[in-house]
């Protein structure tokens, strides 16, 4: 018996479609993480949807994250900073607790993504994303 799972949407790039055209059994790898919280197990049987040009936008909206939240600790970063991070996020897919390295350089643990009124597992950060900086060392300077 199959249980019915929430859906996600992944990108998928043109070379790994085409590995999947060429064999009768495909695999799908995902991160241990990322598995873990839709409780995937080795081998279950997934469906793959191809999505048409035309609801590209509608899946973009579905998948996107309005709001998410983030711990540093041990760094600092200026305003300045905080606007890099910010940009270097943008485009980029998170899950629940992931950790985060930015190509400047900042180190930071996913605590929350949140989609309407709730919370959500696996989210992308858009430029219309509200990002949430937390640290506990800001507290005490």
């Amino acid at each position: 018996k199959y249980e019915l799972r929430t859906s996600f949407v992944i990108n998928v790039t043109k070379e790994s479609l085409s590995a999947i055209k060429g064999s009768s059994r495909a695999q799908v790898s995902l991160l241990k993480n990322v598995a873990d919280l839709y409780e995937l197990s080795p081998y279950d049987m997934v469906t793959l949807t191809k999505i048409k040009k035309e609801y590209e936008q509608t899946a973009i909206e579905y998948v996107t994250a309005e709001f998410v939240t983030v711990a540093i600790k041990d760094q600092f970063l200026s305003r300045g900073g905080l606007y890099y991070f910010h940009n270097d996020l943008i485009g980029k897919w998170m899950y629940e607790n992931e950790r985060l390295n930015t190509n400047i350089g900042v180190r930071a643990n996913v605590t929350e993504l949140r989609q309407g009124t709730g919370t959500i597992k696996l989210g992308m950060v858009t430029e219309n994303t509200k990002i949430t900086v937390r640290s506990r060392s800001s507290r005490i300077i």
